[in-house]
């Protein structure tokens, strides 16, 4: 069906957070949480929807007046976020919150169902990030840090991904200094997406 036969409503586009927020097990409620759904959309969806936009499908910012209504690029980028064609697809479902969830919908991801050479995005508050790449047998690569105290090239161990939650990194190994310990996250938890599946 063409995603622009069905008038999209302040109803459909309710239940439509309501299923996302299930899925991620997250409320939508504040800056952070909007780039985290932005960026989810991107690396699984494949469409570019900006934290902004998806604030105001949300109500969280009402710049664009009361009677704002989302572009079906938009709400096409959000139905096919959780399994269907479009916003046509989703409408004629006859349950739409029965679907399938992916790795990254669940509370955490599971360390021994890693393999050599996966991705990790963590994001925590304020603005900061690392990308760690895994070797095995909980050590983890940085390969790209942004306002953090772990450096990229740092050997960190971890033994538990879990989301919303504080990351503790058991032990980081780094050249010229003696091992230590860190938390990432430690106030406001962190958002982990597994961003690259190696082959």
């Amino acid at each position: 069906m063409s995603e622009n036969n069905s008038k999209i409503t302040p109803e459909g586009i309710q239940v439509l957070r309501n299923i996302i927020e299930d899925k991620l097990e997250r409320k939508m409620c504040t800056p952070t949480d909007f780039v985290f759904l932005s960026d989810i959309i991107a690396r699984n969806v494949k469409m570019a929807v900006s934290p902004t936009t998806l604030k105001r499908v949300w109500g969280y910012i009402s710049d664009k007046g009361k009677e704002y209504q989302p572009a079906h690029y938009t709400i096409c980028a959000l139905t096919k976020l959780i399994g269907f064609r479009d916003y046509d697809d989703f409408i004629a479902s006859p349950d739409p919150a029965h679907i399938q969830s992916n790795m990254f919908f669940s509370d955490s991801i599971d360390i021994s169902a890693l393999r050599t050479g996966d991705v990790l995005l963590v994001m925590w508050t304020p603005d900061r990030e690392c990308r760690l790449k895994y070797l095995g047998n909980d050590w983890f690569d940085v390969i790209e840090a942004r306002n953090t105290k772990i450096h990229v090239g740092d050997h960190v161990q971890c033994t538990s991904l879990t989301q919303s939650a504080p990351l503790y990194f058991n032990m980081v190994k780094r050249s010229g200094c003696q091992p230590m310990s860190y938390i990432a996250g430690a106030r406001s938890g962190v958002n982990i997406l597994l961003e690259q599946i190696s082959n």
